[in-house]
């Protein structure tokens, strides 16, 4: 959405630039050094200089070629930071053993030397949620027809709350209880069929009871 939507750029992506909230929900954060998408590199703090993309670190005043590699660069540094920790320097980076295999191919792009080589964030996500890769799973599936719910078909809707409740045991039980549960009630709320949705509530409330 930064990027493509909004037509800025972050400029300083990194675990320390996200927070999860009690549903599990990552939350954008750390957001001071905020730009428009093809301005200059904003000046940094020193400390931050250790997540910055090869081509800054060879010039900080120089015009930005490929706006959206910054942040996809971030967005490289974030995943390695999830998987081993908080980096030190950028050679950490070359360290992949612990990042799952469907997202090491994609992981190398983001952190490619060549800016030009770096795909862009919506891309990212694009290709991450193909049948197979990394987005693909469950717990996504189920929190995105959840917030498109409104413009699903009803056979579609009543096929979801169907299959649902046997899917809440293997959703963490904090997601399911404060995202999945509240998105089944806010459904509910907007009139969509509620004979599928009580068992899910009870099911929901038997888990977390």
């Amino acid at each position: 959405f930064l990027n493509e939507d909004g037509k800025l750029r972050h400029n300083n992506l990194s675990a320390t630039a996200v927070f999860v909230t009690e549903a599990g929900v990552w939350k954008l954060a750390d957001l001071g050094y905020v730009t428009e998408l093809n301005a200059i590199y904003p000046t940094k703090d020193s400390y931050t200089h250790k997540y910055d993309p090869p081509e800054i670190v060879k010039s900080r005043s120089g015009p930005v070629s490929s706006p959206w590699a910054i942040d996809s660069w971030g967005l490289g540094i974030l995943v390695w930071e999830v998987y081993n920790g908080k980096i030190v320097e950028a050679q950490n980076l070359k360290k992949i053993n612990n990042i799952p295999s469907n997202l090491k191919p994609i992981y190398c792009e983001m952190v490619a030397a060549k800016a030009e080589k770096r795909p862009s964030t919506i891309s990212i996500l694009k290709r991450c949620s193909q049948h197979g890769e990394y987005f693909s799973n469950i717990l996504i599936k189920t929190l995105s027809f959840l917030e498109e719910i409104h413009l699903k078909a009803k056979e579609d809707i009543n096929i979801f709350f169907k299959d649902l409740m046997p899917l809440l045991e293997k959703i963490p039980k904090n997601v399911a209880q404060h995202l999945v549960f509240q998105q089944i009630i806010r459904a509910y709320e907007f009139g969509n069929e509620g004979s599928y949705l009580v068992p899910p509530f009870f099911k929901n409330l038997r888990i977390h009871g």
